[in-house]
């Protein structure tokens, strides 16, 4: 579509932008906001989580069935080790079809909106049930194996997508709680494939359904979701389609919102664009070459973030719950009991996640909790010291780790509770001439709103803070 330029006050009328007030950025839960959120909850969330927990319940079944595929490969003589690689390579398939599929869910969101980038990656999701699906009929395990490389290809891709959307569409005081109800609905589907898997599809005949299912869940982001509205900063920040930008964003916040501190806010937010880049396009490259020096504190602390919590054993959690419970010693009805036990004080946990996180804010719900993970790591390493081998001391693994995030996340990490985007990046800026060069650039906006008749600032003090 071509660039819309009939937008009241532009940035093209005069460059100088208002100081934004906080406040008139807040706004309330809408019939649309609820809409948007749901639909890509249920049909982009869900499947994540319903990926994650699927092959737990399923393992029994799924070795079964790579023995006697194999055996009859290798005429009888299939070693064990062999399946149990194999099993192996199924599960952990869907991690490498993710980190493929997270290089290019940049350009997708960035290239054809939010929106629609959601939207096709959909469509991995049905063929990834369809492969799934088949490949007991058919006697291949290549297509299970393929199906979980497809399935963990939208995983990439739509994780790249889906906060990047809701964080757009969302005023900055729900922001935190629509969020975390994408994450709460992760750990939904977690629950769902558990309850689904363990009394519905639970035998040798039927749990290739349990997998397909999956695709059925994209059916609905792909049927529902175009009707749901673009992201109002995509359509005004990297297509200049004010005029769309604005009709978005009147739906999202309702029809008699006032819009505009939030359209200058973005007004905003393009200034400092276009002051920091030649173009509006980033590539990887451009990453790993930090183009930008402001990037770096936010990528070291995103990275460090994700390392500790994927090395934290939630990992091995989510994929081998019923290996885990079995090794101990439960009955095939005591696993079921307890993944689904385990999986349902996630999603408790989540619930006070999704009613706490705009209250006290995003760090304390990020800090105190791995704190905890320190404490439960030792009591673990303490109670289980019968183990052969390494036994209770493999968890100091971990435990070192989560010490190691915790530090840094005391020391870096920032607090985003109801700040723009704008707020967000400064709060990164440790260079006092860069300080002093955005703090010149409010007053300079401060005076142009109050006719030059501002109070003095000291910005010599201001960048020494």
């Amino acid at each position: 579509m071509e660039k819309q330029n009939d937008l009241p006050g532009l940035i093209e009328e005069d460059p100088r932008t208002p100081v934004i007030n906080r406040e008139e950025l807040h706004g309330k839960v809408t019939l649309w906001l609820v809409i948007s959120t749901v639909v890509v909850s249920i049909g982009a969330v869900v499947p994540l989580g319903y990926n994650l927990g699927v092959t737990t319940v399923a393992a029994p079944f799924i070795l079964e069935f790579l023995n006697v595929t194999n055996q009859e490969l290798w005429n009888g003589n299939a070693p064990d080790l062999a399946i149990t690689w194999i099993y192996s390579c199924t599960v952990t398939i869907y991690a490498v079809g993710g980190a493929l599929g997270a290089t290019i869910g940049g350009r997708f969101c960035d290239a054809l909106g939010r929106k629609y980038s959601l939207v096709v990656s959909a469509i991995l999701l049905p063929l990834a049930g369809l492969l799934m699906g088949i490949c007991q009929i058919a006697g291949i395990y290549g297509l299970l194996f393929l199906g979980r490389f497809v399935a963990g290809l939208y995983a990439g891709i739509s994780l790249g997508i889906i906060p990047v959307y809701l964080a757009e569409i969302s005023p900055i005081n729900l922001r935190g709680a629509v969020g975390v109800f994408a994450v709460f609905m992760t750990v939904v589907g977690q629950l769902l494939s558990h309850v689904i898997g363990f009394w519905g599809f639970y035998d040798q005949k039927s749990w290739p359904i349990l997998l397909s299912l999956v695709g059925f869940m994209g059916m609905i982001l792909i049927v529902v979701f175009p009707f749901c509205p673009e992201s109002p900063r995509w359509l005004f920040l990297k297509q200049k389609r004010y005029r769309d930008a604005e009709i978005a964003l009147q739906r999202l916040r309702g029809k008699t919102a006032d819009i505009s501190t939030e359209i200058e806010e973005m007004k905003l937010e393009a200034l400092r664009d276009e002051s920091n880049s030649t173009d509006g396009r980033v590539g990887a490259m451009d990453i790993i070459r930090l183009k930008n020096p402001e990037w770096k504190n936010p990528i070291l602390i995103c990275l460090i973030l994700t390392v500790g919590y994927h090395f934290s054993g939630i990992s091995a959690l989510f994929f081998y719950t019923t290996e885990i419970f079995k090794s101990a010693g439960l009955n095939q009805e005591e696993i079921a009991l307890a993944t689904v036990g385990y999986s349902s004080i996630n999603l408790i946990a989540t619930v006070i996640g999704v009613l706490l996180v705009d209250k006290v804010g995003r760090r304390p719900l990020l800090l105190y909790p791995f704190m905890a993970g320190l404490v439960l790591l030792v009591g673990m390493t303490v109670t289980i010291n019968t183990q052969e081998e390494l036994g209770g001391y493999t968890f100091l693994i971990y435990f070192a780790c989560l010490l190691a995030v915790t530090i840094v996340m005391y020391r870096y990490l920032p607090e985003t509770k109801n700040k723009t985007f704008a707020e967000i990046t400064a709060n990164f800026v440790k260079s006092p001439k860069h300080k002093r060069k955005r703090l010149e650039e409010d007053l300079e906006a401060e005076t142009y709103v109050n006719g030059g008749a501002v109070k003095e600032t000291n910005i010599t003090e201001e960048t020494k803070t």
